[in-house]
């Protein structure tokens, strides 16, 4: 069913950054070695290439489609087993806020920033060689309020707790562990990605993608039935 050119004889659009790690790769290298060579990617390709940076975003982009893939062929978790786990979640953060109250760890937000993400948000160098006071000054010459560890502890506490409440009214993708459903979740979770970092969900790319990763044809109309009242894309 796929439409290959020679095996070795890349597409023109191909990334290089992607052709260079072809050789370097276990994992996923047949499908990877698809997505370069399949005449269906070509302008694919060439689209993504006008959204993405050539620096990292080829590469971070074949991850999130390992990623992804991995995550369709896992089973959908039960409604109950989700609402188990989100509870757990909110008990285990309570459980922390309550032990670290008005002791060492019980200090504002920022204190926990890693250094090299401070540095950037604050646009400071040295941050761990800043004493507390001045670590103070420059987080509130950029906030004006931060939270406590424990606040914010509790807050994730309640969120938690809401996404437990949900999880019993939430669309699942479909109610049966089937083919489709690997389909609609790999879907749906590359379009999350493209949205965030290609702009748009971009159907007809997501479509190319999808028919050579499952090694079936699927056209815009699948995409579009696993993207429920999405605007049109490349």
């Amino acid at each position: 069913m796929t439409r290959k050119t020679n095996p070795n004889d890349f597409l023109s659009s191909a990334p290089e950054e992607l052709v260079t790690l072809l050789s370097k790769i276990y994992k996923g290298k047949d499908i990877l070695r698809r997505l370069l060579t399949d005449s269906r990617m070509k302008r694919s390709w060439t689209l993504i290439g006008k959204r993405c940076s050539r620096a990292q975003g080829y590469l971070k982009l074949w991850n999130e489609i390992v990623y992804t893939l991995g995550k369709s062929r896992k089973p959908e978790p039960s409604r109950a087993k989700t609402r188990d786990g989100f509870l757990k979640i909110a008990e285990a953060a309570e459980k922390l806020a309550t032990t670290i109250t008005n002791g060492l760890l019980d200090r504002l937000t920022y204190e926990f920033f890693p250094a090299d993400e401070a540095q950037l948000a604050f646009k400071v160098e040295h941050w761990s060689a800043l004493g507390p006071d001045e670590r103070y000054h420059v987080a509130h010459q950029n906030l004006a309020y931060w939270p406590a560890m424990t606040g914010l502890l509790e807050e994730f506490a309640r969120y938690a707790e809401m996404c437990a409440e949900e999880a019993f009214t939430e669309k699942r993708t479909v109610d049966r562990e089937t083919y489709d459903r690997q389909l609609n979740v790999f879907v749906r979770r590359l379009a999350s990605y493209f949205r965030k970092h290609l702009g748009g969900p971009m159907e007809g790319t997501l479509a190319n993608i999808a028919s050579v990763v499952f090694d079936r044809q699927i056209d815009k109309k699948l995409v579009k039935q696993a993207l429920p009242h999405e605007k049109g894309g490349a």
